[in-house]
């Protein structure tokens, strides 16, 4: 009997994200950028750390490497050619990459590698947020301090067909995990790539609650619109349509979205038709807790659809600012170091109706 050969290895899995979309749109420009990529930036990164191609797969790679500190540094090298890559292109024809690295024990068959490291690597890749970087606890365990980046613990995550919870971390480089963001939408966040600590929301894309293609068109442009608007508010980061609008899956839970967009808020809903006309339900939910702290129902008439979408646009963003100002002001009490003079000076001021502090008392400002 041939004795099985085995190793240890990094590995790193990604792929295109929202490939089959591109796809649809344009074939032979999809496949011609793609291959383009791979040629000039995928390429170059993986050979400059020592890393070996093992296969592609459809719109993604495997490769390895001997090095867990060179696997992640080709990936945060090839995330920061792609960055440059799409700076200057539209926001729908960039294409984005995700990537999952894991260190484990690998099957050697021929050139071909096969076994629990490459599930785990590809599951995490999956994981990912566009143009970002996601990590395994063993991986990240063998980098620290060695690498030009920072981590985000997300936990212990569920990855499909992985019989474990898996410890991951979303690596935080240079581009800040903006790859996939437009730039006037998503203006510049900390140094960290989290930006959890402002005033940032991501709108996810609105479920359509029918089999009307039509339908799910107008709930796309809804979302468009409403990020739109949402930017031009005064001291919010609007995550861009590239990134937030990945989270199409109801089921993906509000914590997951905050951990890898880096965002405060979270706001999403469904569409339905009502025979000629259209209902929409929002929601405005904390991102960590999941609290809702507001949610809004709109009913208009279908025969025009641009008239409909400036319209619930507009119903919502008014709806919304209040409730995104009141977070606001309750985030900020929960930040100020109590006073001892609360509700006791001449510049103390009752709270917000409504808000209150975490222990249920209301909160001074």
């Amino acid at each position: 009997m041939t004795r099985e050969r085995r190793k240890l290895a990094a590995i790193v899995a990604l792929d295109v994200v929202g490939y089959s979309r591109l796809m649809e749109r344009d074939e032979s420009g999809t496949l011609a950028v793609l291959t383009a990529h791979r040629t000039e930036r995928l390429g170059p990164a993986l050979g400059s750390h020592g890393g070996r191609l093992v296969k592609l797969i459809g719109d993604g790679a495997l490769a390895e490497f001997a090095s867990v500190v060179d696997a992640l540094n080709a990936a945060i090298e090839f995330q920061r050619a792609m960055a440059g890559a799409n700076l200057d292109r539209p926001d729908d024809d960039r294409m984005l990459f995700r990537i999952g690295i894991h260190v484990g024990d690998v099957i050697i068959d021929g050139d071909d590698l096969y076994g629990d490291g490459i599930n785990v690597a590809s599951r995490l890749e999956g994981q990912a947020s566009p143009g970002g970087i996601l990590i395994s606890g063993a991986a990240r365990d063998a980098v620290l301090n060695q690498v030009s980046a920072e981590f985000r613990d997300l936990g212990k995550l569920e990855l499909k067909n992985i019989d474990r919870p898996v410890q991951a971390f979303a690596v935080v480089f240079d581009h800040q995990e903006r790859s996939g963001a437009d730039a006037k939408a998503d203006p510049a966040v900390p140094a960290s790539g989290a930006v959890s600590g402002v005033s940032s929301i991501a709108v996810r894309p609105f479920t359509v609650l029918s089999d009307e293609r039509e339908l799910q068109f107008l709930a796309d442009g809804l979302g468009e619109d409403v990020i739109a608007l949402l930017a031009r508010v005064p001291g919010f980061f609007v995550i861009a349509k590239a990134s937030s609008f990945e989270f199409r899956n109801p089921d993906v839970p509000t914590s997951a979205i905050a951990r890898q967009l880096g965002v405060r808020y979270v706001l999403g809903g469904s569409v339905r038709a009502l025979g000629n006309k259209i209902r929409l339900a929002a929601q405005l939910a904390d991102a960590a807790s999941g609290r809702l702290l507001w949610s809004g129902q709109f009913d208009a008439d279908r025969s025009d659809a641009i008239n409909l979408q400036d319209e619930i646009t507009r119903g919502i963003v008014i709806e919304l600012q209040p409730a995104l100002t009141k977070a606001e002001i309750a985030v900020i009490r929960r930040q100020r170091p109590e006073s001892p003079t609360c509700g006791k000076g001449s510049n103390s001021v009752p709270a917000t109706e409504g808000w209150r502090s975490g222990d249920g008392r209301p909160a001074c400002t």
